[in-house]
């Protein structure tokens, strides 16, 4: 699963009853070098929302156990937790990492179905596991040298309302697409839809907010001070620039196509 330098493409997604808090973003994790961790050997996972994979930080660590066919999580300053045993039967009960902080680890995973799928001219081991919450179920799948369906480390829970829902856009090795999960409803790598309610930012004695129409971004100077402002896009090219010591600054972001734009 850790060969080939891969990459996880991971939607986050979000529906609720106030549309300008729905969301679907696309989180990127990739593997970094190694590390020794209490005398075994990691490798560091990296997220950023980034298309571009930049700005990643570190969220925890990964490891794999060939011979036993089993993948480790530990996240920082965590606990190892099993990820995924991919030698584990039918009828086998497991007891995984769970992304939620608020379920807890001893709940169980029951593997279901064993069956594989063909992916680049390879047969690959699928693994179907059910797992019981509030007396609702539902399935997990698994897929050797992929991960889960889901997402890497991530899983959704029966029977929660108002909480992400996770899906594997698509996962690379050497920065080749390797596999790519047939959704009905999504069929790009990154996906990027937020709504309206834009939060309030504040940093570096700047607050900034940008208007729910999205056409004007909005800098207040709280310091007073000099400062540089550049509006990039996702491709680099700059779309604006300036240099002011207002105390706001206001950015006409109206005439800007739907995407995403860095703020420098």
């Amino acid at each position: 699963l850790l060969q080939e330098r891969p990459q996880w493409n991971i939607l986050h997604a979000l529906n609720t009853t106030v549309p300008d808090l729905d969301y679907k973003k696309t989180e990127i994790l990739k593997l970094g070098t190694d590390t020794i961790i209490a005398d075994k050997t990691y490798f560091k996972l990296f997220s950023t929302y980034n298309k571009e994979a930049a700005d990643s930080t570190i969220i925890g660590f990964l490891r794999e156990d060939i011979q036993t066919k089993c993948v480790y999580y530990m996240e920082n300053n965590k606990k190892e937790k099993l990820l995924y045993d991919f030698n584990a039967q039918v009828g086998d009960v497991l007891y995984t990492y769970q992304c939620n902080p608020s379920i807890s680890d001893s709940l169980p995973s029951v593997v279901t179905a064993i069956d594989s799928i063909k992916i680049n001219g390879s047969s690959l081991k699928r693994l179907t596991l059910e797992i019981t919450l509030h007396n609702e179920k539902e399935s997990r799948f698994w897929i050797e040298g992929v991960g889960s369906e889901q997402g890497l480390i991530y899983c959704r829970y029966p029977g929660m309302t108002g909480t992400e829902l996770y899906f594997l856009l698509c996962m690379y090795r050497n920065n080749e697409l390797f596999y790519q999960p047939q959704w009905e409803m999504f069929h790009d790598c990154f996906i990027w839809e937020i709504g309206t309610n834009v939060p309030n930012i504040n940093v570096d004695g700047f607050y900034i907010n940008q208007n729910k129409s999205h056409t004007i971004l909005s800098i207040m100077n709280k310091n007073a001070q000099t400062f540089n402002a550049y509006l990039f896009d996702i491709q680099d090219t700059k779309l604006y620039e300036t240099t002011t010591t207002q105390t706001e600054l206001n950015i006409n972001t109206g005439n800007y196509a739907k995407d995403m734009y860095i703020l420098k």
